[in-house]
């Protein structure tokens, strides 16, 4: 998880963007972009992620940027798929204890039903989400300096981008916006509290803070999880996942107020 959140950081430094991958429909739309679409590989849940309407979030290891980005130089480079063949073992992706996908069986996950679970490395192709909370932050009113940082903040829709205009929410204009605002809310956090701001967590704690209750960890402790941070330090710990942050976490910028699902 540490190499992981290394390679994260890094790609963030070198492009000044977020390694995410997100689709485009038919029509040229943006369509979606997950928790999952940073890097790992396909994973063989072809039954769920095939599926229509949730298609644009099966991507294959070569459309997913740090998977990319970390197998460029290595020598001999490491294939990391097409869209016909894709390589399925990525180790660095998988967590041991990795039993049970959350988001394959996302409402019966705190039931306990896993007689038939994918884990989540064979199911979405990592182990580990990509903290992407502070999104929904993103859309909060334009025009003002939000981070006091004497610089006023992007007004969504208004990008200087091609618009198409049988796009819902007007998203061909907003989401590049929105990213904008994402790294200026990193960059925030990164110097006033990289230790305590999540990038990447193990799949049951994505589901935990997007429910806003408390699950099992991969290690088999209630409500205890592998987290890594913007310092770039990984550690277990027990975060209170009802709420979005804690005394030594969390997934927001908790000076803005989170718009939630």
């Amino acid at each position: 998880m540490r190499q992981i959140n290394t390679a994260l950081l890094t790609y963030v430094t070198d492009y000044y963007a977020f390694p995410v991958s997100y689709s485009k429909n038919s029509s040229g739309c943006l369509c979606g972009w997950c928790t999952w679409s940073y890097g790992g590989w396909m994973g063989t849940n072809r039954e769920r992620w095939g599926e229509p309407g949730v298609g644009c979030f099966r991507i294959p290891a070569c459309k997913r940027p740090l998977t990319v980005y970390m197998n460029k130089e290595v020598t001999p480079p490491v294939d990391v798929g097409t869209h016909q063949k894709e390589l399925v073992d990525l180790p660095v992706f998988k967590c041991p204890s990795d039993r049970v996908s959350a988001q394959w069986q996302w409402s019966a996950y705190g039931e306990g039903k896993a007689s038939d679970a994918y884990s989540a490395y064979d199911d979405v192709g990592t182990s580990y989400q990509m903290n992407f909370y502070w999104w929904h932050q993103t859309d909060k009113a334009p025009g003002i300096d939000h981070d006091s940082d004497g610089e006023i903040e992007l007004t969504l829709g208004v990008c200087e981008k091609e618009i198409i205009a049988s796009c819902s929410y007007n998203q061909q204009t907003d989401w590049p916006c929105r990213f904008r605002q994402g790294r200026r809310i990193w960059a925030k956090c990164g110097q006033w509290g990289a230790s305590r701001f999540v990038t990447l967590g193990e799949d049951p704690f994505d589901f935990a803070v997007v429910n806003e209750t408390q699950e099992l960890g991969f290690h088999g402790k209630f409500s205890w999880h592998n987290l890594a941070f913007l310092d770039g330090h990984v550690d277990y710990l027990r975060p209170d996942t009802r709420r979005h942050c804690g005394p030594d976490w969390t997934v927001i910028d908790e000076e803005l107020e989170a718009d939630w699902f």
